[in-house]
C-alpha cells in the first residue's frame, strides 16, 4: 500500500544519508511500486517519498523520474490538506531535487507554495527556514516562486 511504499522509500533515503550503500535494484522497485499506488497517497505519505526521493538524489543515487513526476502531480491533488511540515518537506524536497539537476514540476510547486499561506502561523522556525531555503533554490534555478509564500513566512 502507500504508507508502507512511503515507509520504505524514506527509511532507505535514511539508510543511504547514514552512509550505508543502498541498493540500487531496491530503490527502482519501491519507487515503481509508488507509483502503481500514487493515486492513494496521503499528504503526509507525499511529503515522506518527496523527502527520500531528494535525500536519495543527494546520496548520489539515480531517482526515479517517473516517480518523482507521478508523485509531484499527486502533490497537487493533496496540497490542500498538508500540514506545515509537509508544506515545508516537499518545498525542500522539491528545491534539492532541481539542485541536483532532476526535473521539477512547477505546478507542483505554485501548489504548495500556495498553502504556505494557510499554514504560516502554525510552522515552527525549521519550518519556515526550510520554505525560505526551497523558495530560494528553487529561484535560482529559474522557477517563478510565489512571492506571497515568501511574504506569509518572513
Amino acid at each position: 500500500n502507500s504508507q508502507d511504499s512511503a515507509n520504505i522509500l524514506w527509511a532507505l533515503a535514511k539508510l543511504a544519508e547514514s552512509g550505508v550503500d543502498v541498493d540500487a535494484k531496491a530503490v527502482r522497485a519501491v519507487s515503481a511500486e509508488t507509483t502503481r499506488v500514487a493515486g492513494e497517497l496521503r499528504p503526509q505519505e507525499v511529503s515522506m517519498i518527496m523527502w527520500a526521493l531528494a535525500k536519495l538524489a543527494e546520496s548520489g543515487m539515480d531517482v526515479d523520474a517517473t516517480a518523482v513526476r507521478t508523485v509531484s502531480a499527486e502533490t497537487t491533488r493533496v496540497a490542500g490538506e498538508m500540514e506545515p511540515q509537509h508544506v515545508s518537506n516537499v518545498l525542500f524536497a522539491l528545491a534539492k531535487l532541481a539542485e541536483k539537476g532532476v526535473d521539477v514540476d512547477v505546478t507542483a510547486v505554485r501548489a504548495v507554495s500556495a498553502e504556505t499561506t494557510r499554514v504560516a502561523g502554525e510552522m515552527e522556525p525549521q519550518h519556515v527556514s526550510n520554505v525560505l531555503f526551497a523558495l530560494a533554490k528553487l529561484a535560482e534555478k529559474g522557477v517563478d516562486v510565489d512571492v506571497t509564500a515568501v511574504r506569509a513566512v518572513s
